[in-house]
């Protein structure tokens, strides 16, 4: 399997996880050292980061995820074992540009180690 479709592959598996809130799936496709960082969390203003798990103790608290998305890759750039994606999500009420970055595990796995995103309401 190409290397691009390796990681469509992981940013795919690493957003239906949040979207079916499968905190097991997550965990094994987010890097150890996975840090997710926006800017602002309801009512908090500034630079909010998560590590892996908070992050993942959100998605089990039904805070983040829990709600199907649409995914669009809209550039993939990647250099060895170092990967940087936009993608495109929206659901029902939130629409999302994300920046998603990525590294090759020893085994050979893309896993993600970070998560930046901006977060809208949908109209």
């Amino acid at each position: 399997m190409e290397q691009h479709e390796k990681i469509r592959n992981a940013v795919t598996e690493f957003i239906k996880a949040g979207d079916d809130s499968d905190t097991e799936k997550l965990s094994g496709i987010l890097h150890p050292d996975f840090k997710n960082t926006q800017h602002g969390f309801f009512e908090n203003k500034g630079v909010v980061i998560f590590d892996k798990q908070k992050y993942i103790a959100l998605v089990a608290a039904k805070t983040f995820g829990g709600n199907p998305r649409t995914l669009e890759i809209v550039q993939l750039d990647h250099v060895g074992s170092i990967a940087m994606v936009k993608a495109l999500l929206k659901s029902s009420k939130l629409s999302f540009t994300s920046f998603i970055s990525l590294v090759m595990d020893e085994n050979n796995e893309w896993t993600v180690i970070g998560n930046f995103p901006h977060i809208t309401t949908v109209s």
